[in-house]
């Protein structure tokens, strides 16, 4: 199943809670009624911990400048390098689906105008420099000059890593992230709010058993959308909002992310520790 990226009113959401009596029911963490004004702006208890778009833009352009100027001890000019916008898009936006409607009366369930194909910077260079770059060659020139290891793109990541606190598992916030985010998919709770919103959809003329199955339609996301698809996005994000999916849905990842922050702390406070430092040593040489 595709998911992009990888809230049943207040009222509803404590009468699932408290009618809850399966034993699977019974390790299902305890929620708090959530209302999300806005999934552009969504927060999750694990974001602390992640890098956010402006972030990851910011070690983007600091990384490519300490590796250019490695370059240069080389004697290659090395490429231009330009500080990227953040994506157009908030970090949980489409955690959900789809779910704000202006969006999707403009768009559908397309995603054209936002850089979702957010790769590594693209640079154009020979094949020696590559090679300096990537680390593919031991020595770079005739006087026999060390390349570092793993090339001038691994010194420029090491760079903005000195000082930080070792053993260090960096990718253990979106693993928890996306160990949550099927936890809470599964949760009684969540999955009771699929049957409110399919029944919603069904009243409206669509048949669709959850979300992500119009979600993932192929026949959906191109642009410009269809009349059709504008139609049932429409549709969807009113049921979304109808029945309080988004809102279950936050309010029961929150818990499952903070049982994984307790489970977890001792490394996430490591993890934090450096990204706070990763982040100062980008801002020093920004601004250098």
């Amino acid at each position: 199943m595709r998911y992009p990226f990888l809230a049943t009113s207040a009222l509803v959401l404590l009468l699932l809670a408290a009618c809850s009596s399966s034993p699977a029911a019974e390790q299902e963490p305890a929620v708090s009624p959530t209302h999300v004004a806005s999934v552009k702006t969504m927060s999750l208890p694990l974001d602390g911990y992640r890098v956010t778009h402006e972030q990851k833009r910011l070690l983007e352009y600091a990384q490519g400048r300490l590796a250019v100027d490695c370059l240069r001890r080389f004697g290659f000019a090395g490429p231009e390098i330009t500080r990227r916008p953040p994506m157009p898009l908030g970090l949980n936006e489409r955690r959900y689906g789809l779910a704000d409607l202006e969006r999707a009366e403009k768009f559908g369930y397309g995603v054209a105008d936002l850089s979702l194909t957010d790769g590594p910077a693209k640079f154009d260079l020979s094949p020696a420099a590559a090679a300096v770059w990537t680390g593919q060659v031991a020595t770079a020139d005739a006087d026999g000059q060390a390349v570092p290891a793993g090339g001038c793109r691994a010194e420029a990541q090491r760079r903005l890593a000195e000082g930080s606190p070792a053993q260090v598992d960096e990718e253990l916030a979106d693993r928890l992230s996306t160990e949550a985010f099927h936890r809470s998919e599964s949760d009684s709770r969540v999955q009771a709010a699929f049957h409110e919103w399919s029944a919603c959809m069904s009243k409206a003329g669509y048949s669709y058993a959850d979300p992500w199955v119009v979600n993932n339609d192929p026949k959906f996301g191109q642009s410009p959308p269809t009349a059709l698809e504008v139609q049932i996005a429409t549709a969807d994000v009113k049921c979304k909002s109808a029945v309080g999916l988004v809102d279950t849905w936050c309010a029961v990842e929150t818990a499952y992310q903070n049982r994984l922050l307790e489970e977890h702390h001792g490394e996430l406070t490591r993890l934090k520790e450096l990204l706070d430092l990763r982040i100062r040593n980008a801002t020093r040489v920004v601004g250098a």
